[in-house]
């Protein structure tokens, strides 16, 4: 099994993922022999999806609240 961190991480503190036929496995790069969350395929898709839409949502959230001038963040 092969264990994935995101290449967004830029600490030690991240979440490693590995991916089989038959779902996913979630643990903390931390304690990698820990615990371990295992997901079924079809709850790992569905978690994916979620996290896309709400992903979707907050970038929508963005354009809304960009002015004429740009966006409004940071002022």
């Amino acid at each position: 099994m092969t264990w994935r961190r995101s290449t967004r991480c830029d600490t030690s503190s991240c979440v490693e993922v590995a991916r089989g036929n038959s779902g996913a496995r979630v643990r903390s790069s931390v304690d990698p022999a820990g615990p371990v969350l295992i997901f079924s395929a079809e709850a790992w898709r569905a978690l994916l999806e979620k996290i896309h839409r709400s992903a979707d949502r907050d970038q929508a959230s963005v354009v809304r609240v960009s002015g004429p001038h740009g966006s409004t963040k940071g002022r």
